[in-house]
């Protein structure tokens, strides 16, 4: 193998890991969210059934926020609310987060937050995922 092809084979893999790595451990991407920092709170509807969930984590794409609370609706009713206070950085993913109810699977997470620093308008979205 040329020092070329051995350097291609290097990118794809890296390019190709980290999804085959969150495929392996049971995560799965439930939604996303276009931040608008007009408000201090927003909404993930999880629009495909997935089975059940037992931990969400978030990641940021772009920007940078901090996670005040969130509260997870299930499909069959009830509501888990869940203190965060949460810094999640940039392209990063937040803790594990356990879910206690499981009455259902996961319809919607309704999350509050702030910017971290205030300086740029860089666009963040919010990435959901949870753990099967």
């Amino acid at each position: 193998m040329d020092r070329r092809s051995f350097i291609a084979a290097g990118l794809v893999s890296w390019a190709v890991a980290p999804p085959l790595a969150t495929a392996q451990a049971g995560w799965v991407l439930m939604g996303t969210r276009n931040i608008s920092w007009t408000s201090s709170r927003d909404s993930i509807m999880v629009t495909r059934t997935w089975g059940p969930i037992n931990a969400l984590s978030f990641r940021t794409r772009g920007g940078e926020l901090f996670l005040t609370n969130i509260e997870v609706s299930f499909t069959r009713g009830g509501r888990e609310r869940i203190p965060m206070n949460t810094r999640v950085r940039p392209n990063m993913r937040s803790n594990t987060i356990r879910l206690r109810n499981r009455n259902g699977d996961v319809r919607r997470v309704d999350f509050t937050y702030r910017r971290v620093n205030s300086g740029g308008s860089m666009r963040t979205t919010l990435e959901l995922f949870g753990r099967r």
